[in-house]
């Protein structure tokens, strides 16, 4: 993959553009743009066999309850130039009254591993971003993420304080072979025991089954709660989930529908005993899925006995198109012609953007936050973007707004 890059890159270069010395990209950011574009094909090749970079930009969750009430949420999502998604922020009352709800802040390990997240709260009376809880990761030297750990805000005390944690044990095949719940307890200030997993795993390393114990207090010992047996097709896709109780009685399912190799519909459905002793098996809930030429799952539809749900997502489509880097100085601006996200590279770690029409009108004047500009709104058409700050001369690009 590196040298076929090199290959098309030098190709695009050679033909397509024409720099003065000045003007040429340094190695670091050639290696950056390198890396960011490679990583992208990697996990598009991995999850959907698409060369595409694309974005989940934002969805719309929509809710239908029996009586005719409706409540819509909006999620909006933010990602850094390694596409890892670094801010979600989920608007409620979305028909009549749209209102900040939950914000969150993700952040990264140097490998890209998810390092930790916060998620805050609106607080509508003083108008700010209160905090809420947050997840703190820790990953073994095989990036297995080996600890979780929960923590929620006293408002009180004004800290954080311990809710719970997972601790993981992993395999020669990096599957994850036990997995142990503690609860934290505050007024005795130690980690308390709760439950623990034992996964197995068939020789596709798919997990098979699932033994989930409880620590019963009284008796002082462990029992088995439930045991889930997961079953697979000949491609390796799961089909069932089946979940039995401490009687290894057949209580719940999962099935999973696919078309063309893509899930359809996901069946929830729980078990009931007839007057004749006979297992009867009856569904909870079902969702159907749609995807657009991605492979993108677009929108979902859950129906339950009530209410039901409904969710739209909506991506920002990147081709990959070498021919649409634009270099200046040791700057990277990413895709031109846009559509909606520009993704700025540069050496600075804050810089400033200013968008002018054609007609040297400013239509946009904002900060860079995590490398990228939203120009949806800008209507089909070139423009200019200036791009600097306080230390260094800005530099002036021209855009073209699909």
């Amino acid at each position: 993959m590196k040298k076929l890059f090199f290959i098309i890159f030098s190709l695009v270069i050679s033909n397509q553009f024409i720099y003065s010395q000045k003007e040429t990209p340094t190695n670091q950011l050639l290696e950056e743009a390198e890396s960011f574009i490679n990583n992208h094909i990697k996990r598009r090749t991995s999850e959907k066999n698409s060369d595409a970079l694309v974005y989940l930009r934002d969805s719309t969750y929509h809710t239908s309850y029996g009586d005719g009430e409706e409540v819509l949420y909006k999620s909006y999502f933010t990602y850094n130039i390694q596409g890892d998604i670094v801010e979600y922020l989920m608007t409620n009352n979305a028909i009549y009254f749209p209102t900040p709800s939950v914000r969150r802040e993700y952040n990264y390990n140097s490998d890209n591993t998810l390092s930790s997240w916060t998620s805050y709260k609106w607080d509508s009376d003083n108008e700010i971003w209160a905090n809420c809880c947050k997840y703190e990761c820790t990953y073994d030297t095989n990036q297995n993420l080996v600890v979780v750990i929960y923590s929620n805000w006293d408002s009180d005390g004004q800290s954080w304080e311990y809710s719970y944690k997972y601790k993981s044990i992993f395999d020669s095949d990096n599957n994850e072979i036990e997995k142990y719940r503690f609860n934290w307890y505050t007024s005795q200030q130690m980690w308390v025991q709760k439950k623990i997993f034992y996964n197995s795993y068939n020789s596709n390393n798919s997990i098979s089954t699932q033994e989930e114990y409880w620590w019963h207090s009284t008796l002082e010992d462990w029992y088995l709660v439930y045991t889930t047996h997961y079953s697979y097709t000949d491609s390796n896709r799961i089909v069932e989930e089946l979940i039995l109780d401490s009687s290894m009685n057949e209580i719940r399912k999962v099935a999973y529908i696919y078309h063309g190799g893509l899930l359809e519909t996901k069946f929830f459905l729980y078990a009931h005993t007839n007057s004749h002793g006979e297992v009867v098996w009856y569904w909870d809930s079902y969702t159907n899925y749609s995807y657009d030429e991605y492979e993108n799952m677009v929108y979902e539809y859950t129906v339950t006995i009530c209410p039901s749900y409904e969710s739209y997502h909506y991506y920002s489509e990147h081709a990959l198109d070498l021919s649409t880097i634009i270099f200046s100085d040791n700057m990277l601006i990413y895709p031109n012609p846009t559509n909606d996200i520009l993704y700025i590279l540069n050496n600075e770690q804050e810089l400033d953007a200013v968008i002018s029409n054609s007609l040297g009108q400013e239509v946009l004047r904002s900060k860079v936050l995590h490398n990228t500009i939203d120009v949806s709104f800008l209507e089909s058409g070139i423009y200019f973007i200036s791009v600097g700050n306080n230390k260094s001369t800005p530099k002036t690009l021209r855009i073209v707004k699909n």
